[in-house]
């Protein structure tokens, strides 16, 4: 059994290791500069910038999965749009209905809030991914491409 809910304090350092992972499965490890600090001040402080739910086994202390979010701040709609910046279940816990769980509790938690749509990016050759936001009712855009201009400014760590 998955329990689902906000990140605390005693979660960070979990989250941030989880975070690290997801860097290394997504080949931009080189150029993570989250430091856990970060994931405390932004996550939970005052100057919160994001939210960030985990996923734990039913009585464990320790989060399997974790998922990072932001509110768009503008939008035709003048409705809640959210963006999933962030979603991974630890690879010891995949294809165990941990990051169905996961996804379910964000779209109730988004239902309630009045949000009109949730956003998120998949690496284009990772099938299961798009297998399983398949699965929760998600779709590819048909009618959105993303452009990016990289390399603004270095991130110094």
């Amino acid at each position: 059994m998955v329990t689902i809910g906000p990140m605390a304090a005693d979660d960070v350092p979990a989250v941030y290791e989880l975070m690290r992972q997801l860097a290394a499965f997504e080949n931009y490890l080189d150029d993570f500069v989250v430091r856990e600090q970060d994931v405390r001040q932004f996550g939970l402080g005052e100057d919160r910038r994001f939210t960030c739910y985990v996923a734990k086994m039913t009585g464990a202390d320790e989060p399997i999965g974790y998922a990072v979010m932001f509110e768009e701040p503008w939008n035709y709609q003048m409705a809640p749009t959210f963006v999933l910046k962030e979603f991974y279940v630890a690879a010891s816990h995949r294809s165990g209905g941990v990051g169905a769980a996961l996804f379910d509790f964000i779209e109730k938690d988004l239902r309630e809030q009045g949000a009109v749509r949730l956003r998120w990016l998949v690496i284009a050759d990772n099938q299961p991914a798009s297998a399983f936001y398949s699965t929760r009712g998600g779709q590819a855009s048909t009618t959105w491409n993303i452009w990016e201009l990289p390399g603004l400014a270095k991130a110094t760590g």
